[in-house]
């Protein structure tokens, strides 16, 4: 079918009007397929379902499938919004949306999967989904060991990941680990197991007290780099501790860059894993000072422009405006590898070029740098 278009010269979105005039569960195959685009995608394949998703409900309007899937596309649309009511409004309607859809139709496996998604991808502290979450995953678990041909042993898997994620967010960590452990008895693929790994290393919290900085000042920094890196990567235990060992270092020696820089990035890691709101911001904003305060004294230090470029990144731009830090301290870096690739690894480079790029892109800039774009 798709060579018999590309032979005939239609675009894809001619295929998509074309698809339209098709049975209906032909277009909610689209609406799916483009749904699942949207999600991994950008911008132009957000506004591709949307645009498919409204003519198909202008023909069928009460279809609660498709309106379930515009409901979820405008969420991601707004959740990139500059304009932070705009991106919580969004985020309520197609709560409003999902909920009421759910409440009509309880027993569609799909509206329950589209939910569970879009409850886990709102921050908790904002919108407390975290527990509704809970309860499709609980049902979709329950309903594929009655009848496992509701959906692939695959997808099953990752709803019960996703159902360990929700209880470690609530703070039921016994359930979520059982959860995590039965899994790995199971044939699971080598992607969810690492993930699996990765959530069950938080368990159990590294030893601080053996590290000394006054005996063995080299081996401390390893150490404390090493938990910070962790916490970076999800483990809220090593990022508690990598907080610990690099406020010991800062006040042990508050002129060194080096040390008041990662205690700047400790400082935002462990308010990113906060549930008070005002931690979450306070920790920020001090972390960023913090590493501003450090790069001023030690501006050439690649490590601390590393440290406060992803830290700009990370925050919500509606809250922060960090987006222009990040692009500065990424073009620095790339500046000062090309001009010598001894000051850190290649691996590095490449991927803040990526990240750039993708910055760029999703500001509307242009890249100013397109050679060195990397795949």
């Amino acid at each position: 079918y798709a060579e018999l278009l590309k032979e005939r010269g239609l675009t894809r979105e001619k295929e998509l009007i074309f698809t339209l005039t098709r049975s209906i569960p032909d277009i909610q195959a689209e609406a799916d397929k483009l749904h699942q685009q949207a999600l991994m995608g950008g911008t132009k394949e957000l506004k591709l379902a949307l645009d498919f998703l409204a003519k198909a409900l202008v023909l069928h309007p009460n279809n609660q499938l498709l309106m379930a899937y515009q409901a979820d596309c405008t969420s991601l649309l707004s959740k990139d919004a500059g304009n932070t009511g705009e991106m919580f409004a969004g985020a309520m309607k197609t709560t409003k949306t999902l909920d009421s859809i759910i409440n009509q139709d309880p027993d569609r496996i799909q509206l329950r999967l589209l939910r569970a998604n879009h409850s886990l991808r709102l921050p908790e502290i904002f919108f407390s989904r975290t527990a509704t979450a809970v309860v499709d995953l609980e049902y979709l678990a329950e309903h594929y060991r009655q009848n496992p041909s509701i959906f692939s042993q695959e997808q099953y898997w990752g709803i019960l990941y996703k159902l360990g994620l929700s209880y470690r967010r609530l703070g039921i960590i016994t359930d979520a680990e059982q959860i995590w452990q039965e899994l790995l008895q199971e044939k699971i693929g080598s992607a969810l197991r690492e993930k699996i790994e990765k959530e069950l290393c938080n368990r159990v919290p590294p030893a601080e007290k053996e590290l000394s900085l006054t005996k063995n000042r080299l081996v401390f920094y390893e150490e404390a780099k090493r938990l910070h890196d962790l916490g970076v990567a999800g483990n809220k235990f090593a990022a508690q501790v990598a907080l610990k060992l690099w406020q010991q270092a800062f006040e042990s020696e508050p002129e060194n860059s080096l040390a008041q820089g990662y205690y700047g990035s400790s400082l935002a890691l462990t308010g990113r894993d906060a549930t008070d709101t005002s931690v979450i911001f306070g920790n920020a904003i001090q972390g960023m000072e913090h590493l501003t305060e450090a790069i001023k004294h030690d501006p050439e230090n690649w490590e601390i422009r590393i440290l406060r470029a992803y830290l700009a990144h990370s925050l919500p731009e509606a809250f922060f405006h960090t987006t222009h830090q990040a692009v500065e301290d990424f073009s620095y870096l790339i500046k000062a590898y090309e001009e010598n690739n001894s000051l850190f690894p290649n691996e590095i480079y490449r991927q803040i070029v990526n990240d750039l790029a993708k910055l760029k892109q999703g500001s509307g800039q242009s890249p100013q740098n397109p050679d060195a774009s990397v795949d």
